[in-house]
């Protein structure tokens, strides 16, 4: 058997349920990859996060007292890059036509980016399961 492939995901969201169902998510889809080993962190929004680069980033953009998920980007590991292989982004939030979501992001980013019509854990097994398949085939850079 090979080395297994590491795949470092990123969960932001202030409410601790839907970190969990991101969480339940990721794990459910991971177990169809017997080649993958995954990192799951998770932030509310608050502070400094601390952990490994992201290759996917599940992002809610609302989030409450801490500002939002595209003023907060930055802030995640791996997030700012001068790569056309940087993170794969999953905007899975609830009114996310509210948010100026194109003029937020890098011209790059905009190919690694997906948004959830809704905030359903079908939405984002879609989306989940499509950067997936990118992944393996593309990866990630990590400057």
């Amino acid at each position: 058997m090979g080395k297994k492939r590491k795949l470092i995901i990123w969960i932001v969201d202030d409410e601790k349920s839907f970190r969990h169902e991101a969480g339940s998510v990721v794990h459910n889809e991971i177990n169809t990859f017997s080649t993958i080993d995954v990192t799951i962190n998770e932030w509310e929004g608050r502070g400094n996060p601390r952990g490994d680069p992201a290759d996917i980033i599940i992002l809610d953009l609302d989030l409450g007292d801490y500002g939002t998920g595209l003023n907060l980007l930055p802030r995640i590991p791996g997030a700012t890059h001068d790569s056309l292989f940087g993170p794969f982004i999953i905007i899975w939030s609830r009114y996310a036509y509210r948010y100026q979501i194109y003029d937020a992001l890098k011209k790059n980013d905009l190919d690694r980016t997906a948004i959830t019509q809704h905030k359903t854990t079908d939405e984002l097994e879609k989306a989940f399961r499509g950067f997936m398949k990118r992944f393996l085939n593309e990866g990630v850079l990590h400057d």
